[in-house]
């Protein structure tokens, strides 16, 4: 019996554990998306507007010679935005875990 007892504390504990780890590692994504909610629409929206309140882009892409993909990440969460001459043109990939 003493067997099964000490099985199901270290059960317990560790998803315990597991949950805790969790949260705290995907917590800078959902701050970062959080951010992003905060925004609204993102459509029309200048990029130094967005810059301001998210902070800077971890990746900028060139898509043709007007259009550029900007892309903010943070563990659990990547948003990539299509702006045309510094506007926002849209959502071109959002991906929450």
């Amino acid at each position: 019996m003493e067997g099964i007892g000490t099985f199901v504390i270290t059960l317990v504990g560790g998803l315990v554990m597991y949950a805790i780890i969790n949260w705290v590692v995907k917590e800078p994504g959902r701050q970062l998306q959080r951010k992003f909610i905060k925004l609204g629409d993102l459509r029309g929206k200048h990029k130094d507007e967005i810059v301001q309140v998210v902070g800077p882009p971890q990746s900028i892409s060139a898509v043709d010679e007007s259009t550029i993909l900007l892309q903010w990440t943070a563990t659990g969460y990547l948003i990539a935005l299509i702006f045309e001459a510094d506007i926002c043109k849209g959502i071109n990939q959002e991906i929450a875990t």
